[in-house]
Formats: C-alpha cells, structure tokens, sequence
C-alpha cells in the first residue's frame, strides 16, 4: 500500500476515480506513461510530475524540428 500512496501523490500513475485496480494490469502506452513520469520527476528534481510538463517538454521537441 506504501508504494501505491506515494505514485498517487508523485501523479505517476493515471489512477480514475482515486481507486487503484491492480487485478487490472496496464497497457504497453500505460507503462510507458509511467516511465516517463518518474523519468520527468527524476530529471527535473520535482515533487510530483506536473501534467504541464509533459506539454512544455512536447512544444520544446517541436520547435526543434
């Protein structure tokens, strides 16, 4: 229970109605998601991943291009 309380206070995982349904599994896309939350948290020495941020890192790739 420990590690499900702290990857729903980080927002690592997408968890609906705040209810963690382990006997569900999780898709290849739900896993990746995963990984780069804690990637995004790690690298940016944060609290908690900021749905913001994934949008900010989004545009930085586009204007790359």
């Amino acid at each position: 229970a420990g590690y499900a309380y702290l990857a729903n206070k980080k927002n690592i995982l997408e968890i609906a109605d705040n209810l963690l349904r382990p006997t569900t599994g999780m898709t290849r896309a739900e896993v990746a998601e995963t990984i780069y939350r804690m990637k995004m948290i790690e690298k940016n020495g944060l609290k908690q991943f900021i749905n913001e941020l994934s949008l900010f890192e989004k545009e930085l790739g586009e204007r790359k291009r």
